[in-house]
């Protein structure tokens, strides 16, 4: 865990709930005879379930199940915040010096040019030419850990590098030619890749010794080391196991095809800022999964090769200290018998905000709908945008508006709210999720603006499947692009300039096309990779007007005329005006 970076070491601890590895869920279970436990499936066969939970394991035999469920939560204990930022420095300094000091998994999302969920060389649709992990999270490949992503995980967006290259229809020929990872000063000698595979490579029956991919690494001081990788020597084709001489097999990692890792030591330790992968754009296609930057001592060889192995599932003990409190006092908790009762979720559930809310007049009144603005969370300036900007822009068009970031106080007055405008992206109880669900389907407007269209909530992918039609996992960095409409006929684009320009983060919103399904009213392409974003869209609701607008991350947004009449627009339509 400490070859993280301590950003990503941060939320994990305040917030473990997150983002959670799908082989860290907590399932719910209930037996046929009134038992319930709650923990991690370690395995499961036609026969028994393996639960790894806070008193211990359990095996459950399939037979006595009455019903499971996947909650979408860890197990890990929250409230971390409370202790302070020394506290919480000190705990971060002393994982890191585990591992952390001489390795650091790279953070590659916005680096990552498609998912393994659907083809990656000649199609999008082939279903061969792609790789099925058999893990997630933080893998060790030959003694170095990689963070590998899947397309659960990723939940819809890129999860996998393959850059620009193959025949000239081909699929992967769309790709960029060229990304750029962060690194943010981690020193290190050593990189460490897994992937090492292309598109249309060598194959051990040909001679092929072309450039595959180059790699630029740039220090914090603006010195560059160059390494180049070639065809027969790092790289092979992805199709099945060929060994060469600069890579080794990595055994595991895929349940297809082959995957293989290997290590580039550099000239001299650097501070990295930043690395550049960039294709030669010929005939093949390089794929890289994950990248591991090394601190290593300079008498160390690289490591050997090794069967792949993942970080053992926790186990933990619980002791009870009165009045019903449950205390998580140690990790590797012998084996209990003893069921688990099923926690109810809101019994230790402590809201973000507890400011009053605003109370909204009984009936709607006659120039307008009600509107009720939810922000708060993080990453935002709520109050004074989402608040106090929008606000203004919507109070001449609409009957009453307000703001609030209580956001798990809004459901005492929805009743009175004819439209909800979303972009709180803090913790939620389950009686506001289920408040939202209800509050939808019962015919009243919603819109989802800026982080209401993220995959803000594990615990809740109802808000994403059936309200907002799809999510945003990542976005550009903040930055100018343009915005085109796409449907200049919908109310909802009404007055808005055909093409404007927006400095903002370009969420990169991807619709589900298993969750309702949507109406684009316009677009943006990423300047990075080319690759275009809903960026204004209607919800097709079975009962609600839905609304997303995925712009708004400051006052560049906030004040632009154009994003001002796609809000007003949004609100009027999605309350019946």
């Amino acid at each position: 865990m400490g070859a993280h970076g301590a950003s990503e070491l941060l939320v994990a601890i305040v917030d473990p709930n997150a983002e959670v590895d799908p082989s860290f869920v907590q399932w719910n279970i209930e037996t046929k005879d009134g038992q319930a436990y709650a923990g991690v499936i370690s395995s499961e066969n036609p026969t028994t379930i393996t639960m790894k939970s806070l008193a211990g394991v359990q095996q459950i035999k399939t037979a006595d199940i009455k019903s499971r469920t996947n909650t979408g939560r860890s197990l890990m204990p929250e409230g971390f915040e409370g202790i302070g930022a020394d506290a919480l420095r000190d705990i971060i300094t002393y994982l890191q010096s585990v591992d952390g000091s001489r390795f650091r998994t790279l953070d590659l999302h916005d680096a990552f040019t498609t998912s393994t969920s659907s083809g990656m060389y000649q199609t999008q649709t082939s279903k061969n030419d792609t790789f099925k992990f058999t893990k997630s999270g933080t893998v060790s490949v030959g003694g170095v850990p990689f963070n590998v992503v899947t397309p659960e995980k990723a939940e819809g967006a890129s999860n996998i590098i393959v850059l620009k290259g193959g025949p000239d229809n081909s699929y992967s020929k769309t790709m960029p030619k060229k990304v750029d990872i962060k690194v943010g000063g981690f020193k290190a000698n050593r990189l460490n890749f897994l992937g090492g595979v292309t598109g249309w490579g060598f194959n051990g029956n040909n001679d092929d010794k072309s450039d595959a991919l180059t790699v630029t690494v740039v220090s914090s001081q603006g010195q560059k080391e160059t390494l180049v990788c070639k065809n027969g020597t790092e790289f092979a084709d992805y199709i099945r196991r060929i060994d060469v001489p600069g890579s080794k097999f990595a055994e595991g990692v895929v349940k297809n095809h082959q995957m293989r890792w290997f290590t580039k030591q550099l000239n001299e330790p650097m501070d990295i800022d930043h690395i550049t992968l960039q294709s030669p754009d010929n005939h093949s296609a390089p794929t890289i999964v994950a990248i591991t930057a090394e601190m290593a001592d300079v008498n160390t060889p690289a490591p050997a090769a090794a069967a792949a192995s993942t970080t053992p599932t926790p186990t933990f003990a619980l002791t009870k200290a009165g009045a019903g409190t449950l205390i998580l006092t140690a990790a590797n908790a012998s084996a209990s018998s003893a069921p688990v009762a099923a926690p109810n979720e809101d019994a230790n559930f402590k809201p973000q905000f507890t400011d009053p809310v605003p109370q909204p007049p009984a009936t709607r009144p006659a120039n307008g709908p009600r509107v009720l603005l939810v922000g708060g969370g993080s990453s935002h300036d709520f109050v004074k945008f989402f608040g106090g900007t929008d606000k203004a822009t919507l109070a001449p068009h609409v009957g009453w508006v307000d703001f609030t970031q209580n956001a798990n106080g809004v459901p005492a007055i929805l009743d009175r709210v004819d439209v909800l405008v979303w972009s709180a992206n803090q913790p939620i109880s389950s009686a506001t999720r289920k408040a939202l669900i209800d509050y939808a389907n019962s015919g009243k407007g919603i819109v989802a603006l800026h982080p209401g269209t993220w995959y803000a909530w594990k615990n809740f992918p109802e808000w994403n499947a059936q309200i907002i039609g799809g999510g945003t996992h990542g976005h550009d960095k903040l930055g100018p692009y343009t915005v085109k409409i796409t449907n200049p006929d919908s109310p909802i684009t009404k007055g808005v300039t055909p093409t404007f320009e927006i400095t903002d983060e370009l969420y990169n919103y991807n619709p589900d096309p298993k969750a309702t399904p949507i109406e684009v009213l316009a677009t943006a392409s990423s300047p990075l990779t080319g690759k275009t974003f809903p960026q204004v869209f209607i919800v097709k609701h079975p009962k609600s007007r839905v609304v997303g607008i995925t712009l708004g991350h400051d006052a560049r947004a906030h004040d632009l005329p154009e994003f001002q009449t796609l809000l007003k627009n949004a609100v009027e339509w999605a309350g019946g005006k």
